[in-house]
């Protein structure tokens, strides 16, 4: 956005958001429990990033990866990887079965991913890599966790592992927050308004 608006071009961000009728807190039934539960875990396409990040989270915590794991990445992850990729209602049964959601970006330089508006409207608890622009969309510390480094997320993993009823307030508190203000429904009335404004 900075660099188009720098050639004088009318360019607005929207973030991406999540749904409410697929990412929403869900109960699961005892044998959902068993397939999902875990301490920490993921969706999304296991790149060598994502995979260095895992192998040291996989010897410490019981972890499922969810999504896609391509043939190319030779990692010991691919013995958590769980062979399902999950959307719409599975991915919120992935994001309530675990303890913690780990949040790792790849391409979103300066922003955040899509997964991070579902985790939150999942009512999940989440950990994600700090990005200065988080703080526009949930608050650090109240709403969302963040994490620089493995050893600093493996910190804050044994912390918040340890501590459920603080982790569940963060949680709860980003539920509310995605719902209300981080849907595809609201995105697309901030366009329109945008577009409006133009005519």
């Amino acid at each position: 956005v900075e660099r188009t608006r720098s050639l004088g071009k009318n360019a607005h961000y929207l973030p991406e958001a999540c749904m409410p009728k697929w990412h929403k807190r869900v109960a699961l039934t005892k044998e959902e429990e068993e397939f999902y539960g875990c301490d920490v875990t993921t969706a999304g396409n296991t790149y060598y990033y994502r995979a260095v990040i895992f192998e040291e989270l996989m010897e410490k915590y019981k972890v499922k990866l969810w999504g896609s794991f391509p043939r190319w990445v030779e990692s010991p992850t691919r013995k958590v990887f769980q062979g399902v990729s999950v959307g719409e209602l599975e991915k919120s049964k992935a994001f309530n079965g675990a303890a913690i959601v780990v949040n790792t970006f790849q391409g979103e330089v300066f922003g955040v991913n899509q997964r991070f508006f579902e985790i939150a409207g999942c009512g999940g608890f989440q950990i994600c890599e700090h990005r200065d622009a988080i703080q526009e969309f949930l608050e650090i510390g109240k709403e969302v966790v963040t994490f620089y480094t493995v050893s600093d997320l493996i910190e804050k993993i044994d912390y918040y592992l340890a501590h459920p009823e603080e982790r569940q307030r963060i949680a709860d508190a980003a539920y509310v927050r995605a719902h209300k203000e981080h849907t595809f429904q609201k995105r697309l009335r901030a366009m329109l308004d945008i577009i409006a404004k133009l005519t």
